[in-house]
């Protein structure tokens, strides 16, 4: 099993790996964490998108190692590695993220984290 995670998601708890991990550990090829989208999305020229169809995709993401060695030796243009393990044929799973698990990004992003890790006493 190979997890790969962003370090711009430094609040990711244990709770999200262990999600990930029993997901693979069941027979998972490639799992990602998702959440809900909360705001409204608009195509640049387009119509309004229907949110409940989609889900934004956090880290980590866990893969067999086998499907992901595969995978980015076959593809490079995928956007994240699970983008390479699905063009490699696999399926990805979707198991609950956690909005806390924000990536940091911006200055209201830095904000946020430090409220959070303040409010938990980590800080």
């Amino acid at each position: 099993m190979i997890l790969v995670h962003d370090a711009a998601r430094p609040l990711a708890d244990s709770g999200v790996f262990a999600r990930v991990i029993d997901a693979v550990r069941s027979g998972a090829a490639a799992v990602v964490l998702v959440v809900e989208i909360a705001d409204t999305i608009r195509e640049v020229d387009g119509p309004v998108v229907d949110r409940d169809r989609l889900r934004a995709v956090q880290t980590p993401q866990g893969f067999r190692a086998a499907a992901i060695r595969e995978a980015l030796d076959d593809c490079a243009d995928a956007t994240d590695d699970a983008g390479a393990v699905e063009a490699a044929g696999y399926e990805v799973r979707m198991v609950a993220g956690d909005p806390i698990n924000r990536k940091i990004t911006t200055p209201a992003d830095l904000l946020f984290a430090r409220a959070v890790v303040g409010q938990s006493g980590q800080g």
